[in-house]
């Protein structure tokens, strides 16, 4: 088969995948709503942490102040700067735990925007592009590529995991009867 054939079977491809608006607007809330929900988690783990941090440097900081105080009393200096040097390991230990939770805000709904744009226009995207970027949009919509058998309708391919959820996501059918007025249950004189 020529290069050209492939190229436009998997354009053809792309197309099928490509969800429906609907199904990308459902996509996107259920995806919004998730990231706000862990993002509201990962900021009260980090507000924790920096109260924590700023606690431990309080503590500190009176051991110090503590240590300046006693400094002609080597018995009870030493045991001040014994709590300092547990405050600062505390304080860096803090610092680790607080940086591992840290968290870089990102706009939700611009990622999303812009995963949706891909997801709607692959096609078009894949064909403007150069053949590099081709392989880059390939491998979002299929991580393991795409064998041949694929193409010509042979075998199921791997989705990536956006068009999976996206592609296991059932538009809601609303199944309850119509509302047709009230019966009276008194009979007419």
């Amino acid at each position: 088969m020529k290069a050209d054939d492939m190229h436009t079977l998997f354009k053809g491809f792309l197309k099928e995948i490509c969800p429906e608006e609907g199904l990308l607007a459902l996509f996107e809330a259920i995806a919004i709503d998730a990231w706000e929900n862990e993002f509201s988690e990962l900021s009260r783990i980090s507000i924790e942490a920096a109260n924590e941090l700023t606690t431990l440097k309080e503590e500190r900081l009176e051991a110090m102040e503590m240590m300046k105080l006693s400094r002609n009393n080597p018995a009870l200096y030493s045991s001040w700067e014994e709590v300092f040097n547990r405050k600062t390991e505390q304080i860096n230990e803090a610092t680790t735990t607080r940086n591992d939770h840290e968290w870089t805000e990102y706009k939700a709904e611009k990622v999303l925007a812009y995963c949706r744009h891909y997801m709607k226009h692959a096609s078009e995207l894949w064909e403007k592009a150069d053949v590099e970027d081709q392989n880059r949009l390939q491998r979002l919509a299929l991580p393991d590529g795409i064998p041949f058998d694929v193409l010509e309708n042979k075998r199921t391919p791997k989705l990536s995991l956006v068009y999976e959820a996206i592609k296991n996501l059932e538009p809601v059918q609303n199944d309850v009867a119509e509302r047709r007025g009230l019966t009276t249950l008194i009979p007419d004189p």
